[in-house]
């Protein structure tokens, strides 16, 4: 799959290369000398793009998957093409929660996710039905890693997300 990618120097190697090394980090599917453009792919047959002084419209777009030539009359040629790290929105392991569980073990993973409110101890024992000791060492240890605080509201202790915490879950979501 071609990709367009930014490295160091590009722009001083443009000015001494000319506009054909716009062309080299794409991959070995585009090649160019100044006067025409050759796309090969996978699932379309090869493509050489007469420019002729015209220009070339590079087009970024998450949805390219390959590089796409635009060859046709009356428009300027174009190329579109997927930018480099937007393919990895596609790849993405939506695991949700599990993922969260895997990192955290499943009981923190739970007691976190069931923080959506502050909750107290026994409140968070209450929904998950496990003991409120158990509950308390998991919310202290997750509370020394910063990812709950605890504040006392009258005789209660409750706990709630942190920052860190919140996005945590959010990212989990």
């Amino acid at each position: 799959m071609a990709r367009l990618q930014r490295g160091p120097g590009q722009a001083g190697e443009r000015v001494t290369v000319g506009g054909r090394s716009a062309f080299d980090d794409l991959d070995s599917d585009v090649t160019s000398d100044d006067w025409s453009l050759t796309v090969h792919g996978p699932v379309m047959a090869s493509h050489t793009v007469s420019l002729g002084g015209r220009g070339l419209l590079l087009i970024p777009s998450v949805l390219a998957f390959g590089v796409w030539p635009r060859v046709d009359d009356p428009w300027d040629p174009a190329l579109t093409y997927q930018p480099p790290g937007f393919g990895d929105v596609w790849l993405r392991d939506d695991q949700g929660p599990r993922a969260l569980e895997e990192l955290l073990g499943r009981r923190r993973a739970t007691i976190l996710l069931a923080l959506d409110q502050p909750a107290s101890t026994q409140a968070l024992a209450a929904r998950t039905g496990w003991s409120a000791g158990g509950i308390s060492t998991h919310l202290g240890v997750m509370r020394r890693t910063g990812l709950v605080v605890r504040r006392r509201s009258g005789r209660e202790v409750l706990y709630s997300l942190t920052a860190t915490g919140g996005a945590l879950v959010a990212s989990s979501a």
